[in-house]
């Protein structure tokens, strides 16, 4: 099977596994949707830039893998979590005016 690197779409958080079985988990929102799920989770509206969603996307993905892992475990497998990254998409930034010389 050909590999290919992972290209996120919105805020992701991955988490590798080790043990019986290696791989990595991506849980990748679409950035609104990430908004919606971190605001839930804090109890108030918060702005787009903030970095609560980051943390709560990357925390959500912690949480969903964990439990599975003590699932699996529980019936004999041997699994470890590694946390390795939660990012957003980067926003476009426009290029600095540069002033024409006489």
């Amino acid at each position: 099977m050909e590999e290919e690197a992972y290209r996120r779409k919105g805020v992701a958080g991955m988490v590798a596994l080790t043990g019986d079985i290696e791989g990595r988990i991506v849980l990748d929102l679409d950035p609104q949707t990430a908004l919606r799920v971190a605001s839930h989770y804090a109890g108030a509206n918060l702005p787009e830039s903030d970095g609560l969603i980051k943390e709560t996307i990357f925390e959500l993905a912690n949480q969903v893998v964990g439990n599975a892992v003590c699932a699996l475990n529980d019936q004999a497998s041997t699994f470890v979590c590694i946390l390795l990254f939660c990012s957003r998409p980067r926003r476009a930034t426009r290029p600095a005016k540069t002033s024409k010389r006489s």
